[in-house]
């Protein structure tokens, strides 16, 4: 198993011991992407997987600019640079811009590589709503997305209590 889904494992396993703290953000309608970033280090911090928050795409030879990813991870013959992306019942188009934002920064990060690392999006769905992602108002959100019909490396849930649930997802670029 890869060290972005070993992680994204411990992750979702924290999402379910927040599962309280989490439900009660995603009903405020209010982003809590950096409140997500922050569990996402502290849960594989936790898990003892070396792990740093708010990494310099530079540092990795990606960049020549100071541009920030989410969480970089790294084990022997292993390393994953992630960006993070979260969406709920009442996000906006703005959140479609963000998104293809980070996507388009780690396509370019790809031609920029010199050290062997995994540049990965993961996208991360809340809703109060169990089944949400057959509802045409996420579908036709979330076909926005470029990459949205393109097969997930990597595919997790967790309910939310006592309805709801969150959908973590993760594409290689």
């Amino acid at each position: 198993m890869k060290i972005f889904e070993q992680a994204l494992d411990h992750i979702a396993d924290r999402m379910k011991s927040r599962n309280s703290d989490l439900r009660k953000i995603v009903l405020t309608g209010y982003s809590f992407e950096e409140w997500f970033n922050w569990e996402a280090y502290l849960a594989c911090i936790d898990s003892k997987l070396q792990a740093e928050a708010k990494p310099s795409y530079s540092r990795f030879g990606l960049s020549k600019s100071q541009i920030k990813g989410d969480l970089y991870l790294e084990a022997p013959n292993d390393s994953a640079l992630l960006e993070f992306g979260t969406v709920h019942d009442w996000t906006g188009d703005r959140q479609l811009e963000k998104l293809e934002r980070d996507r388009q920064k780690l396509l370019e990060a790809k031609k920029d590589k010199t050290v062997p690392i995994e540049l990965i999006q993961a996208l991360v769905l809340a809703s109060k709503v169990t089944d949400f992602v057959e509802l045409p108002i996420w579908k036709d959100w979330l076909n926005k997305l470029s990459f949205w019909t393109m097969n997930p490396d990597y595919h997790n849930e967790v309910k939310l209590l006592p309805e709801g649930k969150i959908i973590i997802m993760a594409w290689i670029i």
